[in-house]
């Protein structure tokens, strides 16, 4: 049977990863021995030696970070589940980011010590400089382990930083939701795939402050329609119609009770305002309450008694 002569699939993956890794850190070894070598021989600067040993540290740290996330960390994937998989994913970038640092520092020669001498003006370095990236940074651990919302999860968040424009019709007020899939949560970044298919990265510090809709914990929601109707169209009949309709649509839930109501009244028309509850898309529930709607109006206006 040829099951059992082949190998399990996931391991070869697994030795290459393991193979470049080896090579990668023999490679950045021999290399930075052949810079010291070559000091003595060529006079080179010890400040010169520094700086093409903190490159190398910095390149190698580079690949090997890239290795790791995309090729070990995607083997466990499958294990770990997605939602677990972007936590693990999240906390492994953030130490290697931190051990890259402290590995390019000591190759320039900063030792933890040193750094901890200067601790007072490295905080005002950071704090004046770094301030926007450790907000992020902070904002990123946060978000992951607070979890208000995770991989694969619909969103919706409002903030004051991007703001939209409400349209005037119908004359109601819009909440300026920005609406994506959470595709990613790094240790900068949000990465949202919005209803137009598009690529959105939102900084962590933003979504962390904004108001935040979890589409994909939402069991249900309440939907309002508002909408002009024109004065000869009888009330009571239209109201009664649209409760039937109501009633009679999917994902509308028959509790707690829909209300229909007139709203505003002017001399060629009056307002309808219908609100309800749904377990359904927003969207698709409203588009099929309003084509129903539409019909009844279209009736309505072609009676014989109708003005």
């Amino acid at each position: 049977m040829p099951e059992t002569g082949s190998a399990p699939g996931p391991r070869r993956p697994r030795r290459r990863v393991w193979l470049y890794l080896t090579a990668v850190v023999l490679v950045g070894a021999a290399l930075a021995y052949g810079v010291d070598l070559a000091q003595f021989s060529l006079r080179i600067s010890p400040r010169l030696v520094l700086v093409v040993h903190g490159l190398l540290v910095l390149l190698a740290g580079i690949i090997i970070s890239n290795l790791i996330e995309r090729h070990l960390l995607e083997l466990g994937s499958k294990r770990l589940g997605p939602r677990r998989f972007a936590m693990a994913r999240f906390f492994t970038r953030l130490i290697l980011y931190v051990a890259i640092l402290l590995a390019v520092l000591a190759a320039f020669g900063v030792s933890i010590g040193s750094l901890a001498v200067g601790g007072a003006f490295l905080t005002v370095v950071l704090g004046l400089a770094g301030q926007t990236f450790f907000g992020n940074l902070i904002a990123g651990i946060g978000l992951v382990m607070w979890r208000p919302f995770e991989v694969g999860d619909l969103i919706s968040f409002i903030t004051w930083q991007y703001p939209i424009q409400p349209p005037t019709y119908p004359h109601e007020i819009v909440r300026p939701y920005y609406t994506g899939l959470v595709k990613d949560i790094n240790i900068m970044y949000t990465v949202l795939e919005t209803e137009d298919g598009l690529s959105m990265t939102v900084p962590n510090g933003i979504v962390i402050v904004s108001a935040v809709v979890n589409r994909t914990r939402t069991k249900r929601q309440r939907l309002r329609l508002r909408f002009d109707v024109p004065a000869g169209v009888d009330p009571d009949q239209l109201i009664k119609a649209a409760e039937g309709v109501l009633a009679s649509t999917p994902h509308v839930l028959p509790s707690p009770p829909a209300s229909v109501e007139m709203a505003d009244l002017a001399l060629t028309s009056y307002a309808l305002v219908l609100s309800f509850w749904s377990d359904g898309s927003e969207e698709s529930v409203k588009g099929a309450v309003l084509r129903q709607i539409w019909q009844v109006i279209q009736t309505a206006a072609a009676a014989p008694g109708h003005a």
